[in-house]
This record gives structure tokens, sequence and C-alpha cells, in this order.
């Protein structure tokens, strides 16, 4: 594995969880560390890999509407939805089009569990 990959996957895990000005924190001294070091250069190809790990540690959970927390918890820890969302960052998102339900997607998987996805099957069966 190329060592800008390494860097900028590290990068992400130390910073997952951390609130934002403990994210800026480690970026200054990551960025210190990289000019102490004399790699500053790799500093744009880091960044492009981390946007890339970034991006794909992702979920979106499509909903037809807000939910209480008590309810999106329990969609959550679905068994079945875990083990495709494993520990992915969820971005919620509204979607009124899909009348009830859910949909969650990853770069990998798409799960509908939509109202509407439903009656479409169903009217691909019947014609």
């Amino acid at each position: 594995m190329e060592k800008t990959k390494i860097l900028a996957e590290k990068l992400f895990l130390i910073s997952k969880g951390k609130t934002n000005q403990e994210k800026k924190d480690l970026a200054k001294s990551f960025v210190a560390s990289l000019k102490k070091n004399k790699k500053f250069f790799l500093l744009p190809e880091i960044l492009k890999k981390y946007k890339e790990y970034l991006k794909n540690q992702q979920a979106t959970l499509i909903l037809a509407r807000i939910l209480d927390n008590t309810i999106l918890n329990e969609i959550k820890e679905n068994q079945q939805l875990k083990k495709i969302l494993k520990d992915k960052i969820i971005k919620i998102k509204i979607d009124k089009n899909i009348i009830g339900g859910f949909i969650a997607q990853t770069n990998d998987y798409l799960v509908d569990g939509s109202t509407k996805g439903f009656l479409n099957k169903i009217k691909k069966n019947i014609l």
C-alpha cells in the first residue's frame, strides 16, 4: 500500500469521533509533522486519498420523513442492515417520493425497504 494512502487512512481513523476543534488541532500538527519531515509535498495526494477514504466510509439512509430517534435507532440496529453499514458514517436524507420505509445506500450496496420500491416490485411482477 502506498504511503499517502496509509497516512490518509491513519489520519481518518485518529480523527474519527473527535470534535471540530480537536480535528483542527490534529490537522495543524499533521501539517507541521509533514513540514518537519520534509514531506509537505505529499499533502495534496494525502488529502485526495483522505477524501476517497471518507467517501467509502459513508452511507446514506433515505427516509420519507423525519423520524424520532427511537425509530431511527431501531432501523440502525437491524442486524442485516448493520452487516451492510458496518461502522460507516450515516447521513440522513429525506425523500418524500419513497412514500414510507427507508433506503440504505453505500458505495457497494443498496437496500430498498421503501414502500415505493415494494409497490414497484409488485407492479413488475404483475406485468
